[in-house]
């Protein structure tokens, strides 16, 4: 009893590949994303930060530093689950007295300290189930 048949030649290398094609895409053979929404919100000096960004670099390796841009406050990011260290950058405009068309959107100052960004000792441990809320206060000068 034949219940399939594709034939011979060039049609049936086509269906072959079709069906193989579509089991591989199907059956989920790729790459699973292990990564955990972590959400939350950056103060500086008591303030929101308005513009920044937000990086977690794993202290383990094996895998790529996340991150996610900080807007009000507020940022979400899909983070690998593990101890990461935490990187926050936040940048404003700088008052000064440059014609805005010299300048376009400004001159701009990155107003966090090299201790909560470059030279972070901050750190933050992401479960491996999510979402995970993490907030950050950072003292002012």
């Amino acid at each position: 009893v034949e219940i399939f048949d594709v034939g011979r030649g060039p049609a049936a290398w086509t269906a072959w590949a079709s069906i193989a094609a579509a089991c591989l895409l199907t059956s989920g053979c790729g790459p699973r994303d292990t990564r955990v929404e972590c959400s939350g919100t950056v103060t500086y000096a008591g303030e929101p930060v308005e513009e920044g960004s937000i990086s977690f670099v794993p202290l383990a390796g094996g895998s790529r530093s996340e991150g996610a841009v900080i807007t009000a406050g507020r940022y979400t990011a899909r983070v690998q689950p593990g101890r990461h260290r935490v990187e926050i950058r936040g940048s404003r405009p700088l008052a000064t007295k440059v014609i805005a068309s010299d300048m376009p959107g400004g001159i701009r100052e990155d107003y966090i300290p090299a201790e909560f960004n470059d030279a972070s000792t901050l750190e933050a441990e992401i479960p491996a189930t999510g979402p995970h809320p993490l907030f950050f206060d950072l003292p002012g000068r």
